[in-house]
């Protein structure tokens, strides 16, 4: 959910996850500036039709994987 003018809006959310990692057993998330951060959520907002909020993932590994899993078994 988000809003556009003066109109709640409903879309899709768009995870960023980006991580820094020497053997993959263990990675720590990459420290973006915030002026990036801002840059690009802006640009997926404005530019990728149908989403409505951008996050970004700051789970380290372990306990986060490398790979976003959306649904666990």
């Amino acid at each position: 959910m988000g809003v556009q003018g003066d109109s709640r809006v409903y879309g899709y959310i768009c995870v960023l996850r980006a991580v820094t990692s020497l053997d993959m057993m263990s990675a720590e998330p990459y420290e973006f500036s915030w002026t990036l951060l801002k840059a690009i959520t802006r640009r997926i907002i404005n530019e990728v039709d149908g989403v409505a909020r951008v996050v970004y993932d700051t789970t380290s590994k372990p306990p986060g994987k490398t790979a976003l899993s959306l649904f666990s078994s």
